[in-house]
């Protein structure tokens, strides 16, 4: 599915603006880009805010061939995120429920 139609363009959570047309997080007038699935994370779990997201859960939601993809992939990601978004925001958004997966707070 294209994020796109999923999502609309934009998600503005406070001063966090996740541009899904442009792939881009702005958070005051620091920009930081992330690329194909590691976006599509953020922002998945960025619209659906304090749900928490089993690893299975996000990749059934966001590849085309869920079975071909590992847990360490989502994990990869994960921290991804959280290193890019941490040198523009100076905090993590992206929390992990022990046991169960991930979720994302502001």
């Amino acid at each position: 599915a294209n994020m796109r139609q999923l999502f609309g363009t934009k998600v503005d959570v406070g001063k966090l603006v996740i541009d899904i047309a442009n792939k881009k997080i702005k958070y005051d007038e620091k920009i930081v880009s992330l690329n194909g699935k590691t976006f599509d994370i953020l922002a998945y779990l960025a619209l659906r805010k304090q749900r928490v997201f089993s690893k299975d859960e996000i990749i059934n939601a966001l590849w085309e061939e869920p079975e071909y993809v590992s847990d360490n992939t989502v994990e990869v990601a994960i921290n991804q995120i959280r290193k890019r978004l941490k040198s523009i925001l100076g905090f993590q958004v992206i929390h992990t429920v022990r046991r169960r997966g991930y979720k994302f707070s502001y």
